[in-house]
């Protein structure tokens, strides 16, 4: 956002020790996010997407209290500082845990969340629409799992494999996944400061193109230089080792199908990510 001529100035939630950074506390906390310098806009990141709570109503209150009332306050302390433009960075989570064959999420899906997680960043979407409306311009932003150098999660987890040489047995894996790469996501956040097609919208936003599990383990192979150990074995055996593990969720989230329609934010926006889902895995890990 520098690079784009924006002054920016970070919101924390410890100390702000360095002058570009503005303390507002913890957005869990029961109090008012203190008044925020003059501002043009926000661009709101911080959530928690997991919790350890012991049980499901603690959970869901955790998420409530960080992901709906947290976006809520810095909403009215932007509304408060002058802010003309709230973005907020949701999740596709608050869409749902998977998409259908053929039927890529997109701006006509109904919201249909399935985890405490999910149902938290609906909520805030509606929350934020809600009180925006007179007040302050607002776009939702709705990514899939964001990958680049430095992110954890799944593509990171596969990564680790390739680079140990362990072989998977995922070959037979030809699901359809959606991915950001991080400088695509930044690039259509900063868009969307100047961009008066994006006002009052929201967006589900990827890479150019889904990709199946297999093609990911290609991908990191091909970007490391090394061999993908990927070998064709039945999934059926698969989901039916996981269930009796007790590991369906992480056998849905390697195998079930989670896909955006890539074509929608650019069509509506007139926004193009700058990089192809190849080159943000040779960017991610490939050589500095």
């Amino acid at each position: 956002m520098h690079v784009a001529g924006h002054e920016v100035l970070e919101l924390v939630r410890g100390e702000a020790s360095d002058p570009t950074a503005f303390s507002i506390g913890n957005l869990a906390a029961p109090v008012d996010v203190p008044p925020l310098p003059a501002i043009d806009a926000i661009i709101h990141l911080a959530a928690i997407s997991t919790s350890s709570a012991a049980t499901e109503a603690e959970r869901e209150a955790a998420f409530h209290d960080t992901n709906v009332e947290g976006t809520l306050k810095l909403a009215r302390a932007a509304v408060a500082a002058g802010a003309k433009q709230f973005i907020l960075l949701s999740s596709i989570k608050a869409m749902g845990e998977q998409s259908e064959p053929g039927e890529p999420f997109g701006a006509s899906t109904p919201p249909r969340p399935e985890t405490a997680y999910g149902r938290s960043k609906w909520l805030a979407e509606q929350e934020l629409a809600s009180f925006a409306s007179g007040k302050i311009d607002y776009t939702i932003v709705r990514p899939p799992l964001v990958y680049g150098r430095g992110a954890k999660g799944n593509v990171a987890m596969l990564a680790k494999c390739v680079d140990r040489g362990i072989p998977l047995p995922l070959a037979g894996a030809n699901n359809r996944r959606s991915l950001i790469y991080n400088d695509n996501l930044v690039d259509f956040l900063t868009f969307c400061l100047t961009s008066p097609n994006t006002k009052g919208q929201t967006f589900t936003v990827s890479d150019d193109r889904a990709v199946s599990l297999a093609e990911i383990i290609e991908m990191i192979a091909t970007a490391k230089g090394k061999p993908a150990r990927n070998f064709a074995f039945p999934t059926r055996w698969l989901e039916a080792a996981a269930r009796l593990a007790g590991r369906q969720d992480a056998y849905r989230k390697l195998f079930g199908s989670l896909e955006i329609d890539a074509g929608e934010a650019p069509r509506l926006s007139g926004w193009r990510p700058p990089f192809t889902i190849q080159s943000g895995f040779s960017r991610t890990f490939g050589e500095p």
